[in-house]
């Protein structure tokens, strides 16, 4: 489960070495990112069926 974060909790969590993981596209890694970022592209990370959706959205 992902939960979000205040900048202090991040900032103590990424000093410890807790891996940071960058998930958009390079092109904006690239123009500017957190220093020891990992960078993995979402659209790259998931294999190939489970980016397509298997029917109409939920209401």
């Amino acid at each position: 489960m992902v939960s979000t974060t205040d900048i202090d909790t991040f900032a103590s969590h990424h000093q410890e070495g807790a891996p940071l993981i960058d998930v958009r596209e390079p092109h904006g890694y690239i123009a500017g990112h957190v220093p020891g970022a990992r960078l993995i592209p979402w659209a790259t990370s998931l294999p190939p069926r489970m980016s397509r959706p298997r029917g109409p959205p939920s209401s």
